[in-house]
């Protein structure tokens, strides 16, 4: 059998980055009151600047609430079982913000007990994901998702706040970040068959 190739995003699928970034982005849009109010791909609904919000980001890249992120409940559990069954997990995320946040990233994985083969920082994610044979990706961003599973990547669509309207086809299922392992094996285990 060849070694399973699964990829996984870092925030927002298996870590936690809508409760730390809601306090930053507070400080600059009182309008938002809670996690659920944070519309996180449209701000400009929310009267804030796209411009200004991508800024935002990269500076909330560089404060301690982001080093210090907590993973989602069961969320890294759930993605080393991959690795416990002999499969290679790749985690890809789209950080890029500063010189160091590639190490700080693999410290996080790391501390908090990942276990994958190797961490990539790569925006579009499907070049990459295309040429290292990834099967399947747990994502949380919509218009990721879409993009993979249009190209035939089977994505799990972790469920967040701001990913409400991604539907479920062949290629996308959804489930909850403790859950990623069990999803993948309910509805995508004939690819460990080819």
């Amino acid at each position: 059998m060849i070694k399973l190739k699964f990829g996984c995003d870092m925030d927002g699928t298996t870590f936690e980055q809508m409760g730390a970034f809601l306090p930053y982005y507070k400080k600059f849009n009182p309008n938002v009151n809670s996690i659920d109010d944070l519309i996180y791909y449209d701000p400009e609904k929310l009267g804030f600047p796209m411009k200004d919000f991508y800024e935002m980001l990269k500076s909330f890249e560089h404060t301690k609430d982001f080093l210090n992120m907590k993973p989602l409940p069961g969320a890294i559990e759930s993605v080393n079982k991959f690795y416990d069954i002999g499969g290679k997990v790749y985690y890809i995320t789209a950080r890029n913000s500063y010189k160091g946040i590639y190490q700080d990233s693999l410290d996080s994985l790391e501390k908090n007990k990942a276990k994958f083969e190797k961490l990539f920082l790569a925006y579009p994610k499907l070049d990459l994901i295309q040429k290292k044979g990834i099967v399947a990706m747990a994502e949380d961003r919509p218009e990721e998702i879409y993009e993979l599973s249009k190209n035939g990547i089977c994505c799990i669509c972790v469920n967040r706040p701001y990913n409400k309207e991604v539907k479920e086809n062949d290629f996308i299922k959804r489930c909850e970040a403790n859950q990623i392992f069990e999803c993948f094996m309910d509805n995508y285990s004939k690819i460990l068959l080819t």
